[in-house]
């Protein structure tokens, strides 16, 4: 269908705006977009363009009026085109001569009627943002893709396998991101300072990726479901997230222990290292840690070694024991530890 700009509203629900916004009505949406959102190249090239058929606008019908629709996707372009459409609002939010200028060339060329496709409802575009902006052509950043699937979940969805098609994803990818969205939100539950968190979601969802982080928060992931990980840090671990916020991201008293993110998986390591994880918290000082770690790793490679020796020592005159009960219960005891070490080593 075609619509004008009047008939079109912005959605207040776009995952690329900032949590918590509070812009209820369209005139604050639009404020909000106009001072953040970078719309003066956008609105310059639909000045000098025209608007392409080929990218049409994605809307659903508004629910209190059935004349009015609500941008799903294209939200910066509808900016831009109420922009240019309102010299008003341009001289009240003082947006400057460029968009005065913009606005009056738009003027002259006339207002357009423009391409929406509307679908009935939102779930119906879920598939197809999923696809452009998960795993296709303009992919959203990493906290606006975790809130998308957060509100797939709160609108009903109850298995990644299904997000993971509908958006054209992994599962894994879809619970990591979702495990990291609830992780978040449990540290505002608690009040901790998230400011950095929010800033750097990209750093926090590859800590959140870690077996090794997900294992000192108590986290399991394994074969749950969104239900399963609405508040993924069990209570007794709740105070280890606060350490580890601070870890990777400061505080206004207190510098971050890592400096790189390629760190994570060295941090996941010494979390899960007694004498290392004791280090880091009396010192706060990450190479102090790694070098405790070091000392570790080295115990543990000869205990593996001298395993596997004596293994392949018992391995020479074994078949001549099959019916000793003493040989076979060492060998189930021998077994036993093999899989506990497989199961730690193997990531969730």
């Amino acid at each position: 269908m075609r619509a004008t700009i009047d008939q079109l509203d912005l959605d207040p629900k776009n995952p690329r705006l900032p949590e918590g916004h509070g812009a209820t009505t369209q005139s604050a949406l639009l404020q909000l977009m106009a001072l953040d959102y970078s719309l003066g190249e956008l609105a310059r090239s639909l000045v000098d363009n025209g608007y392409f058929e080929e990218e049409p606008l994605v809307a659903v019908p508004a629910k209190k009026s059935p004349d009015r629709y609500v941008v799903v996707e294209g939200n910066r372009r509808l900016a831009a085109l109420q922009l240019l459409s309102r010299p008003d609002v341009i001289r009240a939010l003082r947006l400057g001569a460029d968009w005065d200028e913009l606005s009056a060339e738009w003027a002259s060329h006339g207002a357009p009627d423009l391409p929406v496709l509307v679908y009935p409802d939102r779930r119906y575009v879920t598939p197809f943002l999923g696809f452009r902006h998960i795993s296709g052509v303009k992919p959203w950043e990493p906290p606006e893709k975790a809130r998308f699937i957060n509100d797939l979940v709160e609108a009903g969805a109850d298995r990644f396998a299904n997000i993971a098609r509908e958006v054209g994803s992994t599962v894994q990818s879809v619970r990591d991101s979702y495990v990291a969205y609830r992780v978040l939100t449990q540290a505002r539950e608690l009040e901790l300072d998230t400011n950095r968190l929010e800033d750097s979601f990209g750093v926090f969802l590859r800590a959140m990726s870690s077996s090794g982080v997900k294992t000192f928060l108590g986290i399991e992931t394994r074969g749950r479901e969104p239900a399963e990980l609405r508040a993924p840090v069990p209570h007794d671990h709740l105070d280890r997230l606060s350490e580890l916020l601070v870890w990777l991201f400061g505080t206004e008293d207190a510098r971050k222990v890592i400096q790189d993110s390629r760190d994570i998986t060295s941090l996941g390591r010494v979390l899960t290292s007694p004498s290392a994880l004791e280090t880091l918290r009396a010192t706060d000082d990450f190479t102090l840690a790694l070098d405790a770690l070091k000392g570790e790793e080295e115990t543990v490679l000869e205990s593996l070694r001298r395993a596997s020796f004596q293994l392949d020592e018992a391995k020479r005159g074994i078949d001549r024991q099959a019916g000793n009960q003493q040989v076979r219960d060492l060998v189930a005891r021998c077994r036993l530890s093999i899989d506990t070490i497989s199961k730690i080593l193997t990531p969730s």
